[in-house]
Parts: C-alpha cells; structure tokens; sequence
C-alpha cells in the first residue's frame, strides 16, 4: 500500500506530531492464478482529492493493455441515487462484459468500505509513527520520566459535548424528515392541520403562504448549493488535467469523460434555476387560486394573482 499526502510547507519550526491529509492511496494485489484476469484486481487507486476509485486488472499473455474501470463516487451510497453514468469501463473483449446497473452498485460500495479500512489503517499507522517520533524526541530531550494523570473531569466535559453535537445531528434529521414529509401534503390536509391549531382563517391562510415561499426558497438553496459544489469539483479536474498531474493517459481521457458528464449535469442545474422564477409563479398562482375558493377562506378578500 502507498499513500501519497498532501504538500506541506517547508519549515524549520515544523512539528513532528502534526497529522498530515492523504490525497490518494494505491493498493497493489499479487496475481490470483484461480481467477481470470479480468476479474483479478492489479491495483486499485483511491484519488481523496478528486473522489474517484480507479481499479486496473492484471496483465493477460502477451497483452500489452489492462481492463480497467473508473467510479466516480456519489455523495450519497443508496441504491435510488446511484448513476450508472459515473462508471467508466475499459473492458478488453471478449474476456469481460461491461457491469450491469446493481453489479456496479455492490461493486462501488463494496470499494468505498475498502477505503475507508484503508484511511484507517494509514492513520493508525500515521500514529503509531508519530508516536515513536514523539518518545523518542523526548528521550533525547529529557532525562526525567514523566507520567500524567488521566483528567477525568475534562474527559467527561469532552464526551459531553460529543454527545450533544449527537443529539442535535440526529434532530435536524429528524426535522428534515418531518418538513419533506409535510411538503408532499396535498393543501386541504394542510389547511386542516393548521386549523386544529388556529381557528382563525386569515392566520391560517398566512402562515400556508409563509410556508409555500420558504419551501420554494429552501428548494433553490439547495439546487444552487448543488451547483457550487459541482462547479467546484469540475474546476479542481480542469485543473489537475491543465498541470499534468496525469501520469497514465488512460486515467486522463476518463477523467475528461467525467469533465464532459459534469458539464452536462451544470448545465441542467443552470436551466433548472433560470426556470425556477416562472415555475414558483406558476405553482403560487395555483395555490392561490385553491385557497380562494376554499370555503372557509370566502369570507376574506381575495388573493391577487401573479402576471
């Protein structure tokens, strides 16, 4: 296993002790003589900094070129969200057919849990490392042995506020759950489980169109914070690929391929947010119209409409 880290500057006043941040890790395999060899794995590269998996199979007889295939992880492991897209294959033929859609599935989960074992034992080795580092550094400056108490108190504060940062997560899940449950209500329920709580109808009506105007906010929000992150993700491969960090040619053009996809799917976002203006016009207007001639809003004065 090799692990290549990230660049640090250069200095004397440098710790020893400072954990630095992996970029990727190769892992290299024996050949496997009991499997094919377009189903036995040569090397698998996990690249951190562009959050891809890269797998290469062993070398046939006389064969000068190497199967190989290309994950893009998601940023969500459920099967629904998976895009057979994000998998690029470079199958020798006849030896080996291209995955089928579940087959790539299981194959990239089980490739994520392979590294995240492999951050963690490039960790626990890191450690180890410093450690020895440390003792030894030590040694050599002080002559006396020191031994610390372990701080209960603070430990306990420490695991405390763990645990808080816990509970907090686990409620804004369960609160995002909530509110997307609630979102995909028709109105009438809506309208019925404000009026349990408020008998009077212009309070009800408001907060109904209070909420309509947070939950399309919140709806764009997040499209556009998709597309940061995705514009994002395309920059730092355009420019790793301006640099020539490449060394192979093949991880190149795939990872061109992975560009070209990323394109496509900014694209998509750009158009869903230049249409969002006249969509949210379009479902008010709708919602304004149900709430007009809803019965217990007949009394009020009417909503105006959107041109």
């Amino acid at each position: 296993r090799k692990c290549i880290f990230q660049q640090t500057q250069k200095n004397n006043g440098q710790h020893l002790n400072v954990k630095r941040k992996s970029v990727s890790i190769i892992e290299k395999y024996l050949r496997d003589k009991s499997k094919h060899k377009d189903r036995d794995i040569a090397t698998i590269s996990f690249n951190l900094e562009f959050n891809s998996i890269y797998v290469q199979y062993q070398y046939g007889e006389g064969q000068i070129t190497q199967s190989s295939r290309l994950f893009q992880k998601p940023t969500s492991i459920r099967k629904e969200d998976f895009d057979p897209k994000s998998v690029i294959e470079d199958i020798v033929y006849p030896y080996e057919g291209h995955l089928k859609t579940h087959e790539a599935y299981i194959m990239l989960r089980d490739l994520i849990e392979a590294e995240k074992e492999a951050l963690h034992n490039v960790s626990k080795l890191e450690d180890d490392i410093i450690q020895m580092i440390g003792i030894r550094s030590q040694e050599r400056t002080e002559f006396n042995l020191m031994i610390d108490s372990l701080d209960w108190d603070r430990n306990h504060g420490i695991r405390k506020l763990l645990q808080n940062e816990n509970d907090k997560k686990l409620a804004l899940s369960k609160r995002d759950k909530k509110t997307n449950t609630d979102n995909s209500l028709p109105y009438y329920v809506i309208i019925k489980r404000h009026f349990k709580q408020d008998k009077n109808a212009l309070n009800v009506r408001e907060k109904i169109i209070q909420h309509f105007r947070q939950n399309t906010k919140k709806r764009f929000i997040r499209t556009k914070e998709l597309f940061i992150t995705k514009q994002f993700k395309l920059q730092s491969m355009m420019k790793a690929l301006e640099t020539d960090c490449f060394k192979e040619a093949e991880l190149k053009n795939k990872t061109l391929i992975l560009c070209s996809l990323l394109k496509n799917e900014l694209n998509t976002l750009m158009l869903k947010m230049e249409r969002y203006n006249e969509t949210r016009i379009e479902r008010y207007n709708n919602l304004v119209l149900y709430l007009n001639s809803y019965p217990d809003f007949k009394t009020l004065l009417p909503l105006k409409l959107y041109h």
